[in-house]
């Protein structure tokens, strides 16, 4: 009897010191998870919004080629606006790309009216809608693949 009672206190103590140790350690296994799906959920907004500024930036500077006044729209000539134009594109398509690995193609095809050579102004003119149509739709994509 005697040796059954030690065990029975044996079996006590250990038994408080796992709901000791537990009652420590689950408070902070808790708030660890809570706090990580918080700053999940912040960078994802973060990411968010920044593709909003960007692509807001960028029709800013795409804006006035459609105008059909640089000058007059953006107070600076056609090759510096032009120039303001590529950063503003450059900046949307670093941030934009990382979130759509299954559009590179469209992605190198916008570039490359970004890029080409030519009279900017008659061609920004033109294809404003076509650039803007796949600037939003591919923001949007991209959005909708950070928010998974």
């Amino acid at each position: 009897m005697d040796n059954s009672q030690n065990s029975i206190a044996i079996i006590s103590v250990i038994v408080s010191g796992i709901v000791a140790i537990s009652s420590i350690v689950a408070p902070i296994i808790i708030n660890h998870i809570s706090e990580s799906n918080k700053w999940k959920r912040e960078n994802k907004r973060d990411r968010t919004k920044l593709v909003s500024e960007l692509t807001q930036n960028f029709f800013e500077s795409l804006s006035g080629f459609r105008s059909g006044d640089v000058g007059h729209a953006t107070g600076l000539n056609v090759n510096m606006a032009y120039k303001d134009l590529l950063s503003a594109y450059y900046k949307w398509e670093c941030v934009v790309s990382e979130n759509l690995m299954d559009y590179k193609d469209r992605i190198l095809q916008l570039r490359k009216v970004m890029e080409d050579s030519g009279n900017a102004y008659e061609r920004f003119f033109v294809n404003t809608p076509n650039i803007s149509n796949e600037i939003l739709e591919l923001s949007a994509i991209a959005k909708t693949n950070i928010s998974k």
